[in-house]
């Protein structure tokens, strides 16, 4: 069964990124939040010239352990990478792993 919760009595200032099923504890290694705000409207990454304004983005990922890397068995670069609108990345883990393939 799927978690839902309903946020639309919240401000607009943020956003739940995804929620596939029900929420873990935070002491869980496999606890991981990510969260997302609006920054400032603006030309941000600009393809040419006339690139016009867009809404900028604040994300927040918290979690107790994060793998980041090809191997990873929660991947957040997945659901940012190619993101044109991330001004700002906070992250926040108490067990960061860079994982690296050798040769």
């Amino acid at each position: 069964m799927a978690f839902q919760q309903d946020l639309s009595h919240h401000s607009d200032n943020f956003s739940v990124i995804s929620q596939h099923s029900r929420p873990l504890p935070p002491d869980s290694e496999r606890y991981i939040q990510l969260v997302e705000r609006n920054g400032e409207k603006m030309v941000f990454n600009p393809t040419g010239n006339s690139a016009p304004s867009i809404q900028t983005k604040k994300i927040t990922v918290t979690c107790l352990r994060l793998e980041l890397g090809e191997n990873a068995k929660i991947s957040i670069f997945d659901q940012l990478n190619n993101r044109p609108d991330i001004k700002e990345l906070s992250i926040y883990a108490g067990n960061p792993m860079i994982l690296l393939r050798v040769g």
